[in-house]
């Protein structure tokens, strides 16, 4: 597999999913792949995910919980950085992933 990073949505035992990354590392000619958690993922919905850029990706999640949060990954560093940011829903209609200019937002 030829990639620098993944971000998947995984189904657990539990209710409710996952959303986890990958993190391909070449260490000595050998390919490494390193697992994190991101985020849970509310029964029955998708998180939605988009490209900021090379090395960089938005995730916006509805969690277990039922609160929201917007993710920004940028993997350019060795160890991933995360940017969290609490989203909180105008009225009842969930919100939208947009990106411009390379800057994720929630509407």
């Amino acid at each position: 597999l030829d990639f620098p990073f993944m971000v998947y949505q995984v189904r657990t035992n539990a209710a409710f999913d996952e959303v986890v990354y990958v993190q391909r590392v070449i260490n000595d000619r050998t390919d490494h792949y390193e697992f994190h958690r991101l985020c849970s993922v509310y029964p029955g919905a998708v998180a939605e995910v988009a490209y900021l850029g090379p090395k960089k990706v938005a995730v916006l999640s509805r969690h277990a919980r039922g609160d929201w949060a917007l993710y920004e990954l940028d993997f350019s560093p060795l160890d991933p950085k995360v940017a969290t940011t609490k989203i909180e829903p105008k009225g009842e209609a969930a919100p939208k992933l947009k990106v411009e200019g390379g800057r994720a937002s929630a509407e």
